[in-house]
C-alpha cells in the first residue's frame, strides 16, 4: 500500500509545528521543516548557509533536502504529515529565478503531495521570530501567498487550517483525510 503524504504549510508562525508535535504524540508518521533543520545545523557550525545571509544558497539546500525527505517515506504504509516541503522551494524559485524554477520543477518531476494539502494561515497572534525566525509578520504573509500561489499553479486542493486549539486543528485534518 502506497504511502499518503499529506503536506502541512503556511504562513510562518502559523502553528505548522505544534501541529506536527501533536500528530506524532497521535501516533502520525511525520518529517520535520527542512528549513528550520537546515538553519539549526548552520547555526551550530557557524555556518552561512542561511537564509538571512545567503538566500539562493539555502534554498538550493532546501530543494536537495526536501526531496529526499519526500522520497525517504516511500514505504512506508500509513499517512505521513511534513511540515512544509518541496513547494517552498518551488515557490521561492518561481518568484525569484525562472531558470533555476525550471530545472527544480523537473528535478521534483512527478513527485506529488496528497491531496488536500493543509495551509497554515496568516496569524498574527502566534508569530515570534526568534533565532531560526529572522523574518517579520509582513514578510511571513508575503511569503504564505507565494506558497498559496505555487499550489495553485500546480493543482492541488488547498484546505485552510482554522485558527483554533491544535487538538481541534488535528480533529479538523482528521476529518478532512477521513482517518480517526
Amino acid at each position: 500500500m502506497a504511502s499518503s503524504r499529506y503536506l502541512i504549510t503556511g504562513c510562518s508562525g502559523g502553528g505548522k509545528s505544534s501541529l506536527i508535535d501533536a500528530l506524532l504524540i497521535k501516533g502520525y508518521a511525520v518529517v520535520p521543516e527542512a528549513g528550520r533543520m537546515i538553519v539549526q545545523e548552520q547555526l551550530a557550525i557557524g555556518g552561512k548557509i542561511l537564509p538571512w545571509l545567503d538566500m539562493t544558497s539555502f534554498v538550493r539546500r532546501l530543494s536537495q533536502d526536501s526531496i529526499e525527505q519526500f522520497d525517504h517515506v516511500n514505504d512506508l504504509d500509513r499517512p505521513t504529515f511534513f511540515d512544509r516541503g518541496f513547494i517552498e522551494a518551488l515557490a521561492y524559485w518561481r518568484s525569484s529565478d525562472s531558470q533555476a524554477f525550471l530545472a527544480f520543477k523537473d528535478e521534483v518531476g512527478g513527485r506529488r503531495y496528497s491531496d488536500p494539502v493543509f495551509v497554515t494561515p496568516p496569524w498574527p497572534e502566534l508569530f515570534v521570530d526568534d533565532a531560526e525566525r529572522r523574518h517579520d509578520f509582513s514578510a511571513a504573509v508575503k511569503e504564505y501567498h507565494l506558497i498559496c500561489e505555487t499550489l495553485t499553479d500546480f493543482n492541488y486542493r488547498q484546505v485552510e487550517i482554522p485558527r483554533m486549539p491544535v487538538r481541534d486543528r488535528v480533529e479538523f485534518i482528521m476529518r478532512q483525510i477521513d482517518i480517526a
